[in-house]
């Protein structure tokens, strides 16, 4: 594999943070006013659930196996030789992941990962000297490091350290991003609208967020979903864990009360529709399967909001993972 390959996802796995401020239930992070999507993810948080901590071991076990098979020269690095490279384990060190983006349709011209991490950003500001097309220029006390890893596809970034210690690297397609992301992290004003706050707020402890402002209609197809999409102007996500189950909130704004009652009434027919159907067929297998997976699921509407809340039970999920391993 070519080396660059590494030290780009190095980089990429090491860029981090977005304004990002939280408490237990709630994310507050600073985007491009033009974001259309932002997704956070709380990788500490997630493995410390029991599902979370098995499916890490899962995958530093597949990555250990697969980098240490090499390929048929025997020229892969092994997965400690790839620890030795970045200066620290990714596993351990990344802490969240915040993705943002402006254009569906190109998302790589618009794109702003962010992977928030510890005290430590390892050897990647050596190993990015070495992605091609590399260059770096100042913007004050910074330095904006730019490449073009392949054609026609240019990236920029820069590290940035708090009064604690932490690192935060920013990752973005436009240099603007990069320096007004810095600007935000030093507590300057961005002032004209270059930048919007987002509460990501949750119940429970909050493992991953995802914000849709602009729904991408044009994508959704002619199907019974294109009516569904048509009354919803905001879309909400929101995982966390509780007594050991994940708890999926989605809330749907709607652009009128009527419509989001609509909305609400569609979710709790088909919320009935199921009960119907075990009620119906009590020794259904699958039907049996979903009542063990999904429980205490509810619908409510609050203004121009429907929401719907389900949680889903570790157990059953942890069967899953252990059949799929199981048959592979």
């Amino acid at each position: 594999m070519k080396r660059w390959v590494f030290v780009l996802a190095s980089f990429v796995l090491a860029a981090g943070g977005f304004g990002f401020a939280c408490r237990a239930d709630e994310w507050t992070v600073s985007v491009p006013g033009d974001t259309k999507f932002v997704l956070q993810l709380d990788i500490q948080a997630f493995r410390a659930t029991a599902l979370g901590g098995k499916l890490f071991e899962i995958a530093r076990n597949k990555a250990k196996l697969e980098l240490s098979a090499g390929d048929a020269k025997g020229k892969e690095p092994n997965f400690d030789k790839i620890h030795e490279m970045l200066g620290f384990d990714p596993f351990a060190e990344i802490q969240a992941i915040v993705v943002s983006c402006s254009d569906y349709d190109r998302p790589e011209e618009s794109v702003v990962v962010s992977i928030r991490m510890r005290k430590s950003t390892g050897n990647l500001e050596g190993l990015i000297l070495a992605l091609p097309g590399y260059e770096a220029k100042e913007y004050g006390k910074y330095t904006i490091h730019s490449a073009s890893p392949e054609k026609d596809v240019h990236m920029f970034g820069s590290i940035h350290t708090d009064g604690k210690g932490d690192k935060t690297i920013l990752f973005a397609a436009q240099r603007e991003a990069v320096t007004q992301l810095l600007d935000s992290l030093d507590g300057k004003p961005a002032g004209d609208g270059s930048f919007k706050t987002i509460k990501l707020d949750s119940e429970g402890k909050p493992i991953l967020a995802l914000e849709v402002l602009e729904i991408p209609t044009e994508m959704i197809g002619d199907g019974p979903q294109a009516g569904v999409v048509k009354v919803i102007s905001k879309v909400s996500l929101r995982i966390s864990e509780s007594k050991g189950d994940l708890n999926i909130g989605i809330s749907l704004v709607a652009g009128t009360e009527q419509k989001a009652e609509q909305l609400r009434q569609m979710a709790q027919g088909l919320i009935a529709m199921i009960d119907f159907a075990q009620s119906a067929n009590p020794e259904d297998q699958d039907l049996k399967a979903f009542q063990k997976f999904a429980h205490d699921i509810k619908t409510a509407r609050d203004g121009l909001s429907m929401k719907v809340s389900l949680s889903v039970s570790a157990e059953a999920l942890n069967e899953i993972i252990d059949k799929q391993l199981g048959d592979h």
